[in-house]
């Protein structure tokens, strides 16, 4: 009796394990990303720099930054810097010039794998400054923050459905969609999205959307190209691409410095909506995709704390 429910206990276990094996791919496949609400990820590496380090000269270290691509977009090695603050690069032996530097590598972005869904993350790339060393004698041990301040040029992929009726003002029923209704939309993962989607009919043979794009990230947004510049004209501004499959006819509000379907917005209260319609060249009952990209400089920051600890002179 025994042997037989362990039987059946094990038959079940295997069923199911098949079973949720058998779901995982097919969810994981049916979504263009993995998603997310971070970019690149900053990190010291392990004792670099050290937790303590005596003045005088005696312990010269290293700063390692580690930094991994999150998000779904590569960043190219000329395209990201990274800057040591917190301290007087000359309390350590540093010129403020040696206090900046941009990776050697990319920084390859997660990727998933279209085919099972896998997911494969972006491997380190690591930046070192090397050489620290407090050479002046202090009063009593002190602590000093060392700040890695990351500036990288990051893009926003989206994409929706938008549908097209014969008349998409007054649809017949039972159509293959609707026209009128909010819209699922993808992002790819990164610390801006869009994070709602909505279609209306605006004519006949036209229709309108709008969409909301909002910071969900940690950091700051800047103005792409700008290197993260502080100056308040280059603050919270995303460029805003906007393509559909239609050869033309699209228009949307609210773009600066470009055209009818891309320019810069500016962020309030970190958000922005942004609308556009659509001119119908092939009217029908069917579906089609819209892309949208947004592309802007972010900066984040990891900070941590070492203490100098005086030596006392020898006699």
């Amino acid at each position: 009796m025994k042997k037989a429910l362990l039987f059946f206990v094990v038959i079940a276990a295997l069923l199911v394990g098949c079973t949720q094996q058998s779901r995982l791919p097919s969810t994981a496949k049916s979504t263009p990303f993995i998603g997310g609400d971070t970019g690149v990820n900053i990190d010291f590496s392990t004792d670099s720099p050290p937790p303590e380090v005596d003045d005088g000269g005696q312990f010269p270290f290293d700063v390692v930054i580690e930094l991994r691509n999150m998000g779904e977009v590569d960043v190219a090695r000329g395209d990201a810097e990274v800057r040591i603050t917190g301290i007087k690069p000359e309390e350590f032996s540093k010129s403020s010039g040696e206090l900046i530097q941009h990776p050697e590598e990319d920084i390859v972005a997660t990727k998933k794998n279209p085919d099972d869904g896998s997911i494969t993350e972006g491997p380190p790339v690591y930046v070192t400054f090397s050489g620290f060393d407090h050479k002046e004698k202090l009063v009593g041990n002190k602590d000093f923050i060392f700040r890695a301040e990351v500036c990288y040029l990051y893009k926003t992929e989206a994409v929706a459905q938008l549908c097209v009726r014969k008349n998409n003002i007054d649809p017949e029923k039972n159509g293959v969609c609707l026209v009128s209704e909010d819209k699922i939309i993808y992002n790819s993962g990164a610390p801006v999205a869009v994070t709602s989607f909505k279609e209306f009919g605006r004519a006949k043979d036209k229709v309108g959307f709008q969409f909301a794009i909002q910071h969900i990230g940690k950091g700051d947004i800047y103005q792409k190209g700008s290197n993260c510049n502080t100056e308040r004209k280059y603050e919270d501004r995303i460029f805003v691409e906007v393509k559909t499959t239609f050869g033309g006819g699209l228009k949307c509000s609210g773009l600066s410095e470009g055209g009818d379907t891309s320019g810069y917005v500016k962020l309030y209260g970190d958000r922005r909506i942004v609308q556009c319609t659509q001119q119908i060249d092939s009217p029908g009952d069917y579906e089609t995709p819209i892309d949208i990209t947004l592309t802007y400089d972010y900066r984040e920051n990891k900070q941590t704390t070492i203490i100098v600890k005086h030596l006392p002179d020898e006699d």
